[in-house]
C-alpha cells in the first residue's frame, strides 16, 4: 500500500513546474489549496528559492525526492523567511521548521542546516508564519 501511495504521489508530481496541491487536516475537515513550484532535479533543488524577494501567501515551493530519505535544507542566498514542512512516504506531515531566517550571502558557508526527523519524500516551503496561521500540524496530509 505504501509503495502504491508513493508511486501515485510521485506520478502526480512527476512534471516539474507550477501545480495546485492541497493540504488536508487529519480528519479531512479542513483543506488548504496551494499553488506550488514543483522541483525534482538536484540542480533545481539546489537553487530552490534563492535570490527571490517575495513569496505570495497561498504559494510555495515543493521539493520532491524519488525515494524516502533523510533531507537537509538550508537558506543559502534565500532572501525571505520561510516555513519548511517535511512529508513522509505516506504524504503525512512529519515535522516542520518555522520562521527560518535567510542566510546572508556573505556567510553562506555557515548557513544552518534544517533536517528532517524521519525519512522524507517531499518538503514544502511557504512564507514564514503560514503554517501556524493556517493551523497545519503533524498528521496533515499532502494530497492532489
Amino acid at each position: 500500500m505504501r509503495k502504491l501511495l508513493l508511486a501515485s504521489v510521485c506520478l502526480f508530481l512527476a512534471a516539474c513546474g507550477t501545480q495546485k496541491i492541497t493540504l488536508s487536516s487529519l480528519d479531512g475537515s479542513k483543506q488548504i489549496p496551494l499553488t506550488v513550484e514543483v522541483v525534482k532535479t538536484e540542480k533545481d533543488r539546489n537553487k530552490g528559492l534563492q535570490n527571490r524577494t517575495k513569496l505570495e501567501d497561498g504559494h510555495g515551493m515543493l521539493f520532491v525526492f524519488d525515494k524516502p530519505q533523510m533531507v537537509s535544507m538550508w537558506m543559502k542566498n534565500t532572501e525571505i523567511p520561510l516555513d519548511m514542512i517535511f512529508f513522509d512516504i505516506n504524504g503525512d506531515m512529519a515535522s516542520a521548521e518555522d520562521n527560518v531566517q535567510p542566510c546572508p550571502v556573505s556567510s553562506t558557508e555557515n548557513c544552518p542546516q534544517y533536517k528532517s526527523r524521519e525519512q522524507t519524500t517531499a518538503v514544502l516551503e511557504v512564507p514564514a508564519g503560514w503554517r501556524v496561521k493556517n493551523g497545519v500540524g503533524v498528521g496533515w496530509k499532502l494530497i492532489k
